[in-house]
């Protein structure tokens, strides 16, 4: 129950991040704060609830168990039963890949629409080096994010694909080639939060030193380098006036000017 109610919250937190991200930069910028702290109240209500929902219908129709099949072996989603020779694709695609395959076509596109709002307007403006690098250290993170997510999921994808839609008999995948699949597929379903918690915790100045003073206050903490900061959240109000808010921590605007438009980097605290 754990191990599906986890697999399946990792990927509604990676979905959740994308929507967050997108509403900041593209669709609300510059709302009321309460609206994204009433998405958050959304998303952990959703992201939490309804994988321990669906863990707990499986377990009760006896579709959660050892499920050597099409996975890694451990506790997983049950799509068939010893010999038998159908395949139960109601719990397959219920219980897993339906979200797995809307994470897919979601997570890249909304990526994707924040990448080309952001260039679009930090292109006319004109603004300094640290500035710039602070915009390019968040494009590449921007494009990683998705990439790593796509990375580690296809695995299971394939196999799902291969062994429940497309009906492969196992005997006629080399057993080499399976067992890497099988592998790759465990840690990359596995691996999901980690990789979450790497790239919005470990490599984010701000989160990481507050966890930092959170594990060790005595000797671990220490002021943020508030100035030269490499990471940045951009956040664009409108086409005349765009603003950068950094995860970074300053109240001190810096303003940048170029063709009647004005780019504005906040740092909040």
């Amino acid at each position: 129950v754990v191990a599906v109610t986890s697999s399946n919250s990792s990927v509604f937190w990676t979905v959740a991040v994308a929507v967050y991200l997108h509403f900041k930069i593209v669709t609300h910028a510059g709302a009321d704060d309460r609206l994204f702290k009433y998405l958050m109240y959304f998303f952990y209500i959703f992201n939490y609830g309804l994988p321990i929902l669906l863990s707990i219908w499986l377990l009760r129709t006896e579709r959660l168990g050892f499920a050597p099949y099409d996975s890694s072996g451990w506790c997983s989603i049950i799509v068939k039963r010893g010999d038998e020779e159908r395949i139960d694709n109601v719990a397959g695609i219920v219980g897993y890949d339906l979200w797995i395959y809307i994470a897919i076509l979601i997570i890249p596109a909304l990526y994707i629409s924040v990448k080309v709002h952001a260039k679009r307007q930090y292109e006319a403006v004109s603004i300094d080096s640290r500035s710039k690098s602070q915009l390019q250290f968040v494009d590449h993170k921007f494009t990683a994010i998705p990439l790593i997510f796509l990375g580690l999921r296809i695995w299971s994808v394939i196999i799902s694909v291969v062994l429940e839609y497309l009906h492969v008999d196992e005997q006629h995948i080399p057993a080499l080639v399976g067992h890497i699949f099988i592998y790759l597929s465990g840690i990359g379903d596995s691996a999901q939060g980690a990789a979450n918690g790497i790239l919005f915790v470990v490599l984010t100045r701000k989160a990481r030193q507050l966890l930092l003073d959170k594990c060790c206050p005595c000797c671990c903490k220490k002021p943020l380098d508030l100035e030269n900061s490499d990471e940045s959240l951009p956040v664009f109000s409108s086409p005349e006036q765009s603003v950068i808010s950094s995860v970074s921590g300053s109240n001190s605007p810096h303003k940048y000017q170029s063709d009647g438009r004005t780019l504005i980097l906040i740092q909040n605290n």
